[in-house]
């Protein structure tokens, strides 16, 4: 009886412990992955070469849209080639339109509250 119960709690704390050491390992992996990010976007910012769009035209190809220093171009990249293809005339890029909301979302959601609720006002007067 006595070593059925010690098993039973050795058992236990080999689970709390290989438990516990999985979630340090998941903490660790997401501090890591965040200071590489930001490492590598620390290290491009303010350089001469940004990448404004890229178009995926067959698997491993991409037609890319880049401004370097003052100059607009167009290349395409392969796995171990990039090609020029031309100058592009800065006037003709569009720019992407940027998925960021200057607003917080409780600032979105209470427009969106606020229009539901005009609209219901409106249904209840006719």
């Amino acid at each position: 009886m006595l070593l059925a119960s010690t098993s039973t709690v050795n058992e236990i704390a080999q689970f709390v412990t290989v438990l516990v050491i999985f979630i340090a390992v998941l903490v660790l992996t997401v501090f890591t992955s965040k200071w590489i990010g930001d490492y590598q976007r620390g290290k491009t910012k303010g350089t001469n070469v940004n990448v404004l769009e890229s178009t995926q035209i067959a698997p491993g190809k991409f037609v890319q849209i880049i401004r370097v220093a003052d100059k607009t171009i167009a290349v395409a990249t392969c796995k171990d080639t990039v090609s020029f293809l031309c100058e592009v005339d800065e006037e003709a890029v569009i720019q992407p339109i940027s998925h960021g909301s200057a607003y917080s979302f409780g600032t979105l959601l209470k427009k969106q509250k606020s229009q539901l609720e005009e609209k219901e006002d409106n249904r209840g007067e006719s």
